[in-house]
């Protein structure tokens, strides 16, 4: 997946990508690499590769394989599913 990632942060790009994803069938599904999902649109079949990451100064990215160039309905599907896998992988007490 070589396309630039994308900042994610609350604005109203954000919210229009939501209310697309909110409108679709899609299914968000994780792939054994941590920060990488498969979502899957339900009403053509296609599906898109996101990927999530964060930079040393703590600013959330992200990306999709798909052919927007704008923050896209797939990348908000699966952030929700993100933030919990991530929140939970990192509250975890480490012996």
């Amino acid at each position: 997946m070589t396309k630039q990632f994308f900042k994610i942060e609350r604005n109203a790009k954000l919210d229009a990508a939501i209310t697309r994803a909110k409108a679709g069938k899609l299914f968000v599904r994780p792939t054994v690499t941590f920060r990488r999902y498969i979502v899957i649109n339900r009403e053509n079949g296609h599906a898109y590769t996101v990927e999530f990451d964060r930079t040393a100064s703590g600013t959330k990215l992200g990306r999709c394989s798909c052919d927007s160039k704008v923050l896209c309905k797939h990348l908000a599907a699966s952030l929700p599913l993100h933030l919990l896998i991530a929140s939970r992988r990192f509250s975890q007490p480490t012996n």
